[in-house]
């Protein structure tokens, strides 16, 4: 029973190791995002997205227009408006829920 005890308390400790070392990885690799500007597709999906410009009503936040990149992409274009919400074309909430994001995936 020994045994067992201690393999699993090494693979916990693995888990977390691993778990960790991801997270770091994830955080070095954005931690140097906060201070770049909109560039390339963000100019289309946040700049010059009127779509995100309102939460309510809804509809455009989750419908925006054809000539935007974000175009068949709720998901992103209501997040984009979320983040318009809280700190408007400040770059820093867009990196921040991005970085949050990707911690929430791995």
């Amino acid at each position: 029973m020994n045994s067992f005890s201690s393999l699993d308390q090494a693979q916990r400790r693995a888990t977390w190791i691993s778990g960790l070392a991801l997270t770091a990885a994830v955080v070095l690799s954005y931690v140097n995002s906060f201070q770049v500007p909109l560039l390339l597709d963000d100019l289309g999906t946040i700049a010059n997205n009127p779509s995100i410009r309102h939460l309510w009503p809804l509809g455009p936040a989750l419908s925006p227009p054809a000539h935007i990149l974000s175009c068949g992409r709720p998901w992103l274009n209501l997040t984009n408006a979320l983040n318009y919400a809280a700190g408007g074309p400040h770059v820093i909430g867009y990196h921040l829920v991005n970085l949050l994001v990707h911690l929430a995936a791995t």
